[in-house]
């Protein structure tokens, strides 16, 4: 028994000391992130609360991002440890603790252990959960389930929005209307189209004409072209000589004489005027001159801008220019997009790298595809794979759930990472962990040794006090029982 528990002991200080952990560098898929026939495509949600328009869904939800490997779905943590390990055919973000999957041909949602919570077997589609509802579909008819699974919105509806401030857009026999979380018709079918609401108003379409409704149905602004914009509480509308902006209530903010305007974004929009583009603040004057072909909204301080080739159609080159219109540097970029999180992607004319708020480098052009930086992380894409980046261009290390460590050790982020597979991390000298580690076993080993020492010479010890003759000469010598 003692050399049995003492082999154990071994086991798991050798394993301990020597176990290695089995690196994962590279994904098929990354969230909403693909690739197809070579080209990367981040799959966008416009409209979404949770994601503003022309943005992709967050790589990390609830502190979990799905990844592909190998053609199957699982969950990573920030930290870089496998928590849910890839097993699924298809995988959404994590809302409420939940996420939809597929395993196999059957949809479920699975908690964080990736153990299955719902059954949505029933279902032929299903989305992530949003104010305590879930988007189901059956036969490419919408429905709703409630966090037990229990379908409380039947799927009759030809397609629905995911609920926005208590109600959800959905549409019936052609037309457009609004039910409560419960299903409960709140606004009638009768609109050709309905988005959802957002600071009480939505925007509608009701023959040919853009309308914002409140959550009465009332109508409180017409002839609009889109809903209300968060940040500055302005709505998109057109009059007889050109574009403009309203309030919520239906006011005009800015007078529609503008040939064409884009939203508004950090006090600026971007106005187009006599064949250029330039940008006016919000209360209608122009604050930079026009002098560009197209422009983009402001992001974290600085707007995208570009000149057009000789044929007037085609983008010649990008720059940034500052609140004051002043361009970040002297150097353009064959292509670029806006500012995320501090970083901006830029294109050399062969491969994708950031700059930072100062126009410098802040990694270099060494990739196929470069995402929007979120929350210090962005996904890459190089040799029809994909890695997650931090600010240093350091890919994360991601370790398989088995190992006993989480560490985040630096990954190569050349572009000739090729797929997804688990492979050993390359191996390099730490004298000091190997000092460490030596010191550690060493002291393990001195520690079961010694026990195993005094065991043995109290045995010895007790053995012969046991095989004493007695004092007593009537009695002949016996010994304890154990040792027969």
């Amino acid at each position: 028994m003692r050399r049995f528990l003492l082999a154990i002991l071994l086991f798991v200080a050798v394993t301990t000391i020597t176990g290695t952990a089995h690196a994962l560098t590279a994904f098929d898929a990354v969230g909403s992130y693909r690739v197809e026939a070579g080209v990367y495509t981040p799959a966008q949600t416009p409209g979404s609360p949770d994601t503003p328009d022309g943005r992709t869904e967050p790589i990390f939800s609830e502190r979990l991002a799905a990844v592909c490997v190998d053609g199957l779905w699982g969950y990573i943590g920030p930290d870089g440890r496998i928590v849910v390990n890839p097993q699924f055919t298809e995988a959404g973000r994590f809302s409420r603790g939940l996420a939809p999957v597929k395993i196999g041909e059957k949809h479920a949602y699975i908690d964080v252990t990736g153990a299955v919570a719902l059954d949505a077997s029933a279902y032929d589609a299903v989305y992530p959960f949003r104010e305590d509802r879930a988007r189901v579909e059956v036969a490419g008819r919408s429905g709703f389930i409630d966090l037990r699974g229990n379908l409380v919105i039947p799927t009759v509806y030809d397609a629905a929005s995911d609920v926005s401030e208590g109600l959800i857009a959905a549409r019936k026999a052609g037309k457009w209307g609004y039910l409560t979380a419960k299903g409960e018709t709140a606004i009638a079918f009768r609109y050709d189209y309905a988005a959802s609401f957002a600071k009480g108003v939505a925007y509608v379409e009701l023959d040919g004409e853009g309308l914002l409704i409140d959550t009465e149905g009332d109508t409180v602004a017409q002839n609009v072209y889109s809903g209300l914009d968060p940040a500055s509480n302005f709505v998109l509308a057109r009059g007889e000589k050109g574009w403009g902006y309203v309030s919520a209530a239906g006011e005009t903010v800015i007078e529609c004489q503008w040939t064409d305007v884009e939203l508004p974004s950090e006090g600026f929009i971007g106005v187009y005027a006599d064949g250029l583009w330039g940008f006016m603040d919000y209360s209608g004057g122009i604050v930079i001159d026009p002098q560009w072909d197209a422009v983009w909204p402001f992001s974290g301080g600085f707007a995208l801008v570009c000149t057009f080739a000789g044929d007037g159609q085609s983008a010649d080159s990008y720059a940034f220019i500052n609140r004051l219109g002043f361009t970040l540097s002297d150097e353009t970029h064959a292509d670029a997009r806006p500012f995320s999180d501090g970083a901006a992607a830029v294109f050399d004319g062969t491969r994708w790298g950031y700059i930072d708020g100062g126009g410098d480098t802040l990694i270099d052009c060494a990739y196929d595809f470069a995402g929007d930086f979120q929350d210090g992380y962005a996904v890459v894409g190089s040799a029809g794979a994909f890695l997650i980046i931090d600010k240093a261009g350091t890919a994360l290390t991601v370790f398989d759930a088995a190992t006993t460590t989480t560490s985040t050790a630096a990954a190569t982020t050349s572009a000739t990472t090729t797929a997804a597979r688990i492979e050993e991390p390359e191996e390099t000298t730490d004298y000091a962990r190997m000092i460490l580690f030596t010191a550690v076993g060493m002291l393990v080993v001195y520690v079961l040794l010694s026990a195993l020492l005094r065991g043995i010479n109290s045995g010895r010890r007790r053995r012969a006090q046991r095989s004493r003759p007695l004092q007593d000469s009537r009695e002949r010598t016996r010994y304890y029982p154990d040792e027969d």
